[in-house]
């Protein structure tokens, strides 16, 4: 149809289609635009990714080429910057152990920036720091607006926005890569915190490596080392062993054989090493002398339970290629397990001690008679120099032989050369011999008295030669003379004061009976006074008659079983009521204790008389014990005190803490008459009439004191029991099985009859005159030793701290202290020795305590 023809209806629909096509037509070419828009953008987007990645990897690259921290540190630093827009990086190392923040790198753009390394930034309250240890990424967009202190003053210095992205090695945080903004209006965008998380996580892996590497090359150096020093000891054993003059070998328990034997058997017993493993078990049976061989056998049964590193000893005798029999002293210790951690094979060391043995021999043969003698045999030189000391002497002076050979016999023996000692010598050298008495030391400094006699040894030409000394320790029998003779002149004063009070007696009689009539006569008043005055001391003078006589003869009275605990807390009680408060006073009484005979009026007259002595003795306080305990005195304690009896005792120990006594008060004080009380305070009669009661009480009192020290009195009574008979217990006392009993005192007199004591019962003994000498022997003996029997107080090293230095020598010793001070129980309780024994003691106590430890 033509366009005339067409009606207008028609012309305009298809306008409107046209219209319809041509928006389409927009449409199309529209999205067209937005899909090339879209094209562009991710073309765009992936360009910067790959720019992105490849600047990353660089980053990465540049990290990981170096193992070297600081240059690791220096380069992340710097990298960072390239990728991200920062004024300051910093690597902050998280030191827990200190409890802080360390930075170990600071890289700034700006030059006039102040340096950051090395700053130390506190962990504790450190809010940043809590949120990088739970692994979290900080962003501040203002530091000055910090919620904790630490932060915000660190803001004042480095002011703007912080990145803080955490370095970890999974959940463990090493430290922080922290980055700042000096303009904090900048705020940090998505892509510039995962950057510095993936470089963040890079930091770490070559942290982790160099840390690795470096840890390898360290193990590497020190193998190296080792394996050099291994090597090089190797080589040094091997060149010992080879130069050595003692056979070293390796002996299989197992195979019964040597399995290595250097050259040093050739050159003792003439053996090759190839002979000795042709051998192989019958080693021992065709070498080892018939008499050692049982031995031997169980000598090598013992390293079925020895320790690590412990050496084990023997002497035996081995037959050389000329079958002449040899001495050799082995040393031998573990030198392989199996799996059951038992011994299989062990290294020993034996010398020849062949001619050794032999010199021993005729020393002994020769020595044998000296040393079974009781006396002290020395023999020195006329340079003075010691050339001999026996068993005795060793036993007398505390001195081993082997320390005192050679040595100058006056600077072991006395403390100064004394005239009597020159004369001794310029007598022995005219006549030839001397005798007579001489004051001596012993190695612990206590004084010795000897009898002595000196003869002049001659040699073969009749010229000097030397001077034979036999010395007779009389120490203790010049303390009994001493006793004797005080007791025979504390009898000679009883007698001479018994013929005085006699004759007081019948003096002051009448003056007292005329006194008392003429009162009666006579009824003026001032008259009456006088008389009165005269009756009151001739009273007080028949008083003081009747001490003296209880002094001399003793007294009388009505006696009675008693308890003396009854006695004592009478004391106690009035003391408590009457004495200062600056005096402590305290008792302590066994359970059960015994009963004795006695008068009680005058047993409490005697234990008044010492306390109020204590008391005195004490003016500015300090404290007063009594202690009451059964006692057994056996013959060992009877023989060195005159007045001790045999049988069964209470004793009663009245101890101060006062002034003390000198020796020569100490030596009077029971004589009557004699005081150190100022005059007016004392008569003199308190003690005497004491020792007069305890006489006549069958008794006796012991008393010892220092000056500074205090006084302790000790008053011995007989105990009555039902059955006099010694209970089973103390008859049949208990036997020890062999055990070796280390016994520390510093008095002669005591090791000896302990140790004498000790083996009449089974056991053996090792004496030490010092915590020294008690030591040097433990270290000797750490596995035989069972028991250390220590005395608290010895000079140079006491009681106290030998039993400190044994207890770290092994904690598990077993200790027993003695002493004379009860005080010193509650020192060794402290230190865990629950053992004591209190001086003196008797055979029945040290038995029994002893056998209770060891069982």
């Amino acid at each position: 149809m033509k366009d005339e023809e067409k009606t207008k209806e028609q012309l305009i629909e298809e306008l409107t289609a046209l219209r319809q096509n041509l928006s389409q037509l927009e449409q199309v070419a529209a999205q067209q635009q937005e899909v090339q828009e879209a094209l562009r953008q991710q073309r765009e987007s992936s360009r910067r990714q790959v720019q992105k990645e490849q600047a990353l990897n660089r980053v990465i690259q540049s990290i990981r080429n170096s193992l070297d921290l600081k240059t690791i540190f220096s380069t992340a630093a710097y990298e960072i910057t390239q990728l991200v827009s920062a004024d300051r990086v910093e690597i902050v190392q998280y030191i827990p152990e200190r409890q802080l923040w360390l930075n170990v790198a600071d890289y700034h753009q700006t030059p006039d920036l102040p340096s950051a390394l090395g700053l130390e930034i506190p962990d504790a309250d450190n809010e940043i720091a809590a949120r990088l240890k739970r692994l979290e990424v900080v962003q501040i967009e203002d530091a000055s607006a910090c919620s904790d202190e630490i932060n915000r003053s660190l803001a004042q210095t480095y002011r703007g926005a912080w990145l803080l992205v955490p370095v970890h090695f999974g959940s463990t945080v090493w430290g922080s890569l922290s980055l700042i903004r000096n303009n904090h209006s900048l705020s940090w965008q998505q892509e510039e915190v995962e950057l510095t998380c993936a470089v963040a996580d890079q930091l770490a892996i070559a942290i982790h490596q160099s840390t690795l590497l470096l840890q390898v090359q360290t193990e590497l150096a020190e193998r190296k080392q080792v394996k050099a020093a291994l090597q090089e000891k190797q080589y040094f054993i091997q060149r010992i062993v080879e130069t050595s003059p003692d056979i070293i070998y390796v002996y299989d328990l197992v195979e019964q054989r040597n399995i290595y034997i250097n050259r040093q058997m050739l050159e003792i017993l003439g053996y090759a090493f190839q002979e000795i493993q042709a051998m192989r078990e019958t080693v021992l049976p065709n070498l080892v002398h018939p008499d050692d061989i049982v031995r031997v056998t169980e000598h090598l049964k013992g390293f079925e339970t020895v320790k690590d590193g412990e050496v084990l000893e023997i002497e035996y005798r081995m037959k050389d290629v000329n079958c002449e029999w040899r001495w050799l002293r082995s040393r031998e210790t573990v030198f392989a397990k199996n799996a059951e951690g038992l011994c299989v094979q062990i290294l020993g060391v034996a010398s020849d001690i062949t001619e050794r043995k032999q010199a021993e021999h005729k020393i002994r043969e020769q020595a044998a008679w000296l040393d079974v003698a009781t006396d002290a045999i020395i023999v020195r030189d006329l340079e003075n120099k010691i050339v001999f000391w026996n068993k005795s002497a060793e036993r007398l002076y505390g001195w081993k032989a082997k320390d005192v050979l050679s040595k100058n016999a006056n600077d072991i023996l006395y403390k100064r050369a004394s005239l009597q000692l020159q004369q001794a010598l310029s007598q022995v050298n005219l006549t030839g011999e001397w005798y007579g008495e001489l004051s001596q030391i012993r190695k612990d400094g206590k004084e010795v008295l000897v009898e002595t006699r000196w003869t002049l040894v001659r040699d073969e030409h009749g010229n000097p030669k030397s001077i034979l000394i036999v010395n007779t320790d009389i120490t203790e029998k010049k303390k009994l003379q001493t006793q004797f003779l005080r007791a025979q002149r504390l009898e000679s004063l009883g007698t001479l004061a018994s013929g005085i009070a006699h004759d007081l007696n019948n003096t002051i009689a009448p003056m007292l009976m005329s006194a008392q009539l003429l009162r009666m006569r006579i009824s003026d008043e001032r008259n009456q006074q006088i008389l009165q005055t005269l009756e009151t001391n001739a009273q007080r003078g028949a008083a003081m008659v009747k001490q003296v006589l209880s002094f001399a003869r003793g007294v009388e009275g009505k006696r009675t079983i008693l308890q003396i605990r009854h006695l004592i807390s009478e004391i106690e009680q009035f003391a408590k009521q009457t004495f200062p408060k600056s005096i402590e006073f305290c008792t302590e009484i066994v359970p059960n204790l015994w009963t004795i005979s006695g008068d009680a009026t005058q047993l409490h007259q005697v234990l008044m008389n010492l306390v109020i002595n204590a008391r005195d003795a004490m003016p500015k306080g300090g404290v007063l014990s009594i202690y009451a305990e059964n006692f057994f005195i056996d013959e060992n304690y009877a023989r060195t005190n005159l007045d001790a009896t045999v049988g069964f005792h209470i004793v009663i120990t009245i101890k101060d803490t006062g002034i003390g006594m000198p020796p020569e008060v100490l030596d009077r004080i029971f004589e009557p008459f004699f005081t150190t009380k100022e005059v007016g305070k004392g008569s003199g009669l308190g003690l005497s009439t004491v020792l007069g009661i305890m006489k006549s009480h069958n008794g006796f009192i012991s008393v010892s004191s220092k000056v500074g020290k205090g006084t302790q009195f000790q008053v011995f009574l007989k105990a009555v029991l039902e059955n006099q008979t010694l209970p089973q217990e103390s008859l049949e006392l208990p036997m020890g099985n062999g055990e070796l009993i280390l016994v520390v005192d510093d008095e002669a007199e005591i090791r000896e009859i302990t140790k004498i004591t000790l083996e009449n019962y089974n056991y053996k003994v090792l004496t030490a005159c010092d915590g020294i000498e008690a030591l040097a022997l433990y270290a000797q003996n750490p596995e035989h030793i069972k028991v250390v029997f220590v005395d608290m107080m010895m000079p140079d090293m006491d009681g106290l701290t030998t039993i400190r230095a044994l207890l770290k020598m092994n904690p598990c010793i077993k200790i027993m202290a003695a002493s004379g001070i009860t005080d010193n129980q509650k020192l060794t309780q402290s230190l865990g020795v629950e053992t004591f024994l209190s001086k003196p003691y008797n055979i029945k106590n040290l038995l029994q305590v002893l056998q209770k430890i060891l069982n």
